[in-house]
């Protein structure tokens, strides 16, 4: 409630003003006890509209437009539950470059690559023997195809990625099955570099619903984009990691 009411309480007031009253509603929470299982109520409270120098109380405006900038907040990489196995990677949610946890996700990536290459190769070379065809050799041939592109999909690219764009979306397999939208980032801290898990968030100036970063894909091919947890086809903004700011790009 309080993050919904601070994107729209100045909309509000306007609108007021706009109206000619001298009055608005804004809610008020009650003072009950908080804490899991206990219930918040909220009521609504009349207030005078606020006074400017520039525009007399009683005067009457155009009601204010929606916001189109956003501010995203992260949260530090410890703060984010990790799977057992992720945990070994990154500890506390992170692990420097030119250290043997970096070096397990370098070892992890080309093995996954020779390995594939390995497989495709022997199992090419066995459809080269003159046989009548079998749908075991169709199935082989299959896997010759298919093998390699689910590796780089799947493995390969999300580390590519990475390393050119600096920051990627989190596989599910790395987070705990509690956590949701999290990223992938190469930190750079003055001469260090490190491999760190995150995530971005904001509030949604239009709904006021969480905004979380995501793949842009399809719309904003190769673009990290904001999307708004209750419009996520809608409600879009853009994404800039340095200065932490997004602007509406669909709604």
């Amino acid at each position: 409630m309080e993050k919904y009411w601070s994107t729209r309480s100045q909309e509000l007031i306007e609108l007021a003003r706009c109206k000619g009253e001298r009055f608005f509603l804004a809610p008020h929470r009650n003072s009950t006890p908080g804490g899991p299982g206990n219930e918040a109520t909220y009521e609504l409270e009349m207030l005078p509209l606020p006074f400017t120098e520039t525009q007399p109380q009683n005067s009457i405006v155009q009601p204010a437009g929606q916001a189109d900038t956003i501010i995203y907040e992260v949260t530090k990489p410890d703060q984010i539950k990790l799977s057992w196995w992720a945990r070994i990677i990154f500890h506390k949610g992170q692990a420097r470059m030119g250290t043997w946890r970096s070096h397990m996700i370098i070892g992890w990536v080309m093995m996954s690559l020779v390995m594939t290459m390995l497989v495709s190769v022997a199992t090419y070379l066995g459809l080269l023997s003159p046989h009548p065809l079998t749908s075991k050799d169709l199935a082989a041939l299959f896997s010759v195809v298919a093998l390699p592109l689910g590796v780089w999909i799947l493995v390969l690219q999300p580390w590519y990625r990475l390393v050119n764009d600096r920051i990627v979306v989190a596989a599910e397999s790395i987070l705990s099955w509690r956590e949701k939208y999290a990223q992938l980032e190469l930190f750079t801290d003055r001469e260090t570099r490190r491999i760190r898990v995150v995530r971005y968030s904001s509030t949604c100036a239009i709904c006021g619903a969480a905004v979380y970063v995501d793949d842009g894909s399809p719309d904003f091919p190769r673009r990290m984009i904001g999307r708004c947890s209750e419009s996520p086809r809608e409600h879009v903004f853009s994404f800039d990691r340095v200065t932490r700011q997004g602007n509406v790009l669909c709604r």
